[in-house]
């Protein structure tokens, strides 16, 4: 079936990752994940086929801990993949990424970075609803954006398509996204404190 949101694949990698990461984190060792990395390397079919990007990111985490007897044999198993099995630009944005996580940038590009990391806290909202809004109501409603004949009305009709996802991904923020991981949390902890009540 056709996805209504294209971008919607990567949902399926996600609930994949998570169960296998879940399952792998019972034990609390790093060889079996090291081993479904092995896996996913010889048999990159779904959801192994990107498993080595969520490996590397794993990896990162534990080597910015200084767990690095943890993060190198896995970081070693995603670079062969990623240098042997992925398009250059998906090499580069995977690279750029990790070191980005590791060697995060400091003082000087702060002030700099600072519309990205606030534009962060919403950017799943604009994941979730930009193709939608960008390229389903926006060009079918105001029709003057599918006229593109020159690279300014391209650059102008694109900025204003963003313009427009980005101001209604952070309303979607302000009132679904944020009040849901409240909701999610004030059940979390009224479970935990009644979970602690019941064994004292």
């Amino acid at each position: 079936v056709a996805g209504i949101n294209w971008v919607y694949w990567s949902l399926g990698y996600e609930v994949a990752f998570y169960l296998i990461v879940g399952l792998l984190a019972i034990g609390r060792r790093i060889m079996p994940l090291v081993a479904v990395s092995l896996v996913a390397f010889l048999l990159p079919l779904f959801p192994f086929d990107l498993w080595n990007l969520f490996a590397m990111g794993i990896s990162s985490w534990w080597i910015v801990q200084g767990h690095y007897r943890q993060g190198l044999p896995l970081l070693i198993v995603s670079i062969l993949f990623v240098a042997t099995q992925l398009s250059i630009d998906q090499t580069i944005a995977a690279s750029i990424t990790f070191l980005l996580i590791v060697f995060p940038i400091k003082k000087g590009g702060g002030l700099l970075l600072a519309p990205f990391r606030s534009a962060g806290t919403w950017s799943y909202s604009l994941y979730l609803i930009h193709v939608p809004i960008g390229c389903y109501l926006l060009p079918r409603y105001l029709p003057f954006l599918n006229r593109r004949t020159s690279t300014l009305e391209v650059v102008l009709s694109n900025g204003f398509e963003l313009a427009v996802c980005m101001f209604c991904a952070y309303l979607v923020y302000l009132f679904v996204e944020r009040p849901s991981h409240e909701f999610a949390r004030n059940i979390s902890s009224r479970y935990r404190s009644t979970r602690h009540d019941s064994t004292d």
